[in-house]
């Protein structure tokens, strides 16, 4: 009856796939690492407030899922690591891509925005992907606007420090749920 009480429970530990053997034996491959962009507060506050705002991620598995979502995304977008993170818990392997595709894709939007303000860039072009934004989730009529809205957006000028009005509210591309816009900065003397 008392044994159960002290056991612990199993470390989970990530470990990466194997590398892929290059396509020619001789070729030789080559690593490439930079310094990991660090998060701010703000991107760890909106990481955490995803998370938790799931349905599918129990309460007790909360912490360990901001941990390695903020690994992941610390590595430059570590999609395997997230994906792996949500089937651990118990997350279908399709939802779990697309939740780590969806979270990761904000972190890097709101990354790339910080970025950009410190380098002294104040203003961008919104640029549509071309492909369907927001899909699955959504009511399909909410989907239909929102992506029109998104379509619309392309080629406009917006501040980074506000974003642009689009479909009744401020934001970025790449900050909503589903969306695959990006934008374009626009370089001080260069691009005015």
């Amino acid at each position: 009856m008392f044994s159960n009480w002290f056991k612990k429970s199993p470390q989970r530990v990530y470990a990466p796939p194997a590398p892929k053997r290059p396509a020619d034996r001789r070729a030789a491959t080559m690593t490439l690492k930079g310094k990991p962009a660090p998060l701010t507060e703000r991107i760890k506050a909106d990481i955490r407030n995803q998370i938790c705002s799931l349905t599918d991620v129990p309460k007790h598995e909360q912490k360990f899922m901001v941990s390695e979502a903020t690994i992941s995304i610390q590595s430059g977008g570590d999609l395997h690591r997230f994906v792996w993170a949500f089937v651990e818990i118990g997350i279908e392997k399709s939802r779990a891509v697309s939740l780590a595709d969806g979270i990761n894709r904000r972190a890097s939007a709101m990354q790339n925005v910080e970025r950009q303000l410190a380098l002294g860039i104040k203003e961008a072009i919104w640029q549509h992907s071309g492909l369907q934004c927001f899909s699955g989730e959504l009511p399909e009529t909410e989907v239909t606007a929102l992506a029109s809205s998104h379509k619309h957006a392309d080629g406009h000028r917006f501040r980074l420090d506000t974003g642009l009005l689009v479909g009744g509210r401020l934001t970025f591309p790449g900050l909503q749920w589903g969306c695959k816009c990006l934008q374009k900065p626009l370089i001080p003397g260069i691009d005015e």
